[in-house]
Order: structure tokens, then C-alpha cells, then sequence
């Protein structure tokens, strides 16, 4: 159904690395006052975590986390499942190739999900995220159905949520699929990396995208009758090795202070025009407010001359 007072809504693409953009332009959306106006956010892998980051309303400790995160962090290889893997497929039956082949696989094969799990127990406060005032979506691809589902994270437990992050950030071959609400998911980029669906049908009609890729692309034809302002990286934020798996300090300020120039360069004019708008409505209510005393004051004037017209009269008639 929609609903005219929705508020403005905030997508966020997925992207890895690539998601420390997105935190540059918060800070923008912040100095002009825009981040007030957001009541919906959505986001597919690394832009949910943004999401219940931008939720908490803490623009220090988002951008602090991305200033510190490190690549051994996020992907630390799990050397035993790559062996067993390895073992119970028959790639490799002598131990020798294994351990060639482990020595190639490493920084490509998979990874566990140790590192992601303590910086959203250690950075989010998930029973907020469940209560939170502003209406929550992490996009995530379901193996079964073969499509995406929109997670609500609204209402849902600390656990749920945890699971919710893990399962729309479930890269394949990178990282294992996850299990939630008794379906099993993988990273939502699969399918929709740039979820305005579920905020569209919920009835808002105002958008804010921020994209991951320049190639990046939204079919505005499925969301009849909306405003969608899309911020886009001026610059390629890298590929899937030097972006999307770069977590590097250097990555993360250069990506940080990118996000925020390129959305300064698309609401600086749209905060102009709403000031020029803004002078304009007030200049047509002040106006309107002087047409009315002036009015007020044309019936008071002609009421003294009434009054003075009668006495007149009255005055005359005497004589």
C-alpha cells in the first residue's frame, strides 16, 4: 500500500571492501542534514552491515570500524575445511599435492566466518537493530526457491539478526551458505545487489541509492511514481581482488573520503534548490500574511468611514 508520509528511504549495494564508500557518504548525508529524513534502509552483503551500522545512529564508531578492519580479519582461510574438502571430493589423495594445493589456495579458498561474527558482536547492539524505529531489509539469494528473499530484521532476536548479516555477506566459494528461519542462503548480490523492492512495497517513494560499481544499474520502470537519487563512485572502487577482498587501511580511506566528495557533488545543488525553494515559501507566506493585515486593515478603514458616514448623517439631519 502506499503510503505518501513514508519518509525517505536508504539503499545500500553490496561490495566487500568497497562498502567503506558508503560510510563517506554518511558522513555527507550527516553535514547536510539528510540522515534525519531516513526512516528505511535496506541493504544486500556488506551495505546490511552498513545498514544496522547507519541504524545505531554512531558515525564514529562506523567509521572507526572500517579505519581498522583488516583483510586477515574478515578473511581468515580455515585451512582444516579446505583439507577435508579437498580429502572427501578425491581431489587429492597424496599429501604432497595437498600441500601444494593448499599453498595456491590460500587468500582464494574458503574462509571461515569468525572474523565477521566478532565485529557484529562487538560493534552492533542487535537488540537495538530488532527495535529499531527505522524499518530494516538485508537482501539474501534462497538456494531452494532460486530467488531472493528480503529478511525483515525488525522484531526479530539477536541471533536471528547475526544470522541475517552472515547470510546476505555469504560470497560463494568464499564463504559457507547460512541457515535461517529453516531456508539456506548465500550473499543477496546473487540476485538483487541493490534491494529497493522491499522499501518500495512497503509504500516509499523517495530514494537514496549508493552504488559499489559504476556499471551498477536500477530498472526505474519497476518503481512507478519514485524519487530515486543515486550516488555512484566516480571513480572503480577495484575489482573482486583489489575491492571487493580489500579491507586495507589505505583502501578504506581512499574509499571513505571518494564516498563522501561524490555525494557532496549530488546534494550540495539539491540542498541549494531546497533553500531557494525554502526563501521562495517563506517569502510567499510573509506575503500572504501582509495581504492579510493589509486587508484586515482596508475593513477597518472602511468601517471608521462608515462610522464617520453615519455620524454625519446623523449630524445633518438635525439641522
Amino acid at each position: 500500500m502506499y503510503l505518501s508520509n513514508r519518509g525517505t528511504a536508504l539503499v545500500l549495494a553490496g561490495g566487500g571492501g568497497k562498502g567503506a564508500y558508503q560510510i563517506g557518504v554518511w558522513k555527507a548525508l550527516r553535514e547536510y542534514g539528510v540522515d534525519r529524513n531516513i526512516t528505511g534502509i535496506s541493504g544486500t552483503s556488506v551495505g546490511a552491515l552498513n545498514m544496522v551500522l547507519f541504524a545505531q545512529g554512531d558515525y564514529g564508531l562506523a567509521e572507526n570500524l572500517w579505519k581498522n578492519i583488516t583483510s586477515d580479519e574478515i578473511l581468515k582461510v580455515d585451512i582444516k575445511k579446505i583439507m577435508l574438502n579437498l580429502i572427501t571430493t578425491g581431489i587429492v589423495k597424496n599429501s604432497i599435492y595437498l600441500s601444494i594445493l593448499l599453498k595456491s589456495m590460500y587468500g582464494s579458498g574458503m574462509f571461515s566466518r569468525e572474523g565477521l561474527v566478532e565485529i557484529i558482536e562487538n560493534n552492533i547492539d542487535l537488540y537495538s537493530i530488532g527495535n529499531s524505529d527505522k524499518n530494516l531489509f538485508a537482501a539474501a539469494y534462497n538456494m531452494k526457491s532460486l530467488s531472493v528473499d528480503y529478511l525483515e530484521l525488525n522484531g526479530r532476536c539477536d541471533e536471528d539478526i547475526k544470522k541475517i548479516l552472515l547470510a546476505t555477506s555469504a560470497l560463494p566459494i568464499i564463504f559457507d551458505k547460512e541457515e535461517v528461519d529453516g531456508n539456506t542462503y548465500i550473499d543477496g548480490g546473487v540476485k538483487d545487489n541493490v534491494p529497493i523492492k522491499p522499501l518500495y512495497d512497503m509504500g516509499y517513494r523517495t530514494f537514496i541509492v549508493v552504488h559499489l560499481s559504476r556499471d551498477s544499474m536500477i530498472d526505474r520502470e519497476k518503481f512507478e511514481g519514485s524519487n530515486i537519487i543515486e550516488i555512484v563512485p566516480s571513480d572503480s572502487q577495484g575489482d573482486i581482488i583489489t575491492g571487493t577482498l580489500d579491507f586495507s587501511r589505505e583502501g578504506s580511506d581512499r574509499r571513505i573520503e571518494q564516498g563522501y566528495k561524490d555525494a557532496v557533488k549530488v546534494l550540495k545543488p539539491l540542498y541549494e534548490m531546497g533553500m531557494v525553494q525554502s526563501k521562495i515559501s517563506s517569502t510567499l507566506v510573509r506575503m500572504r500574511e501582509e495581504e492579510k493585515i493589509f486587508q484586515e486593515e482596508k475593513r477597518k478603514i472602511h468601517r471608521e468611514r462608515e462610522i464617520l458616514k453615519s455620524e454625519l448623517e446623523e449630524l445633518l439631519g438635525k439641522y
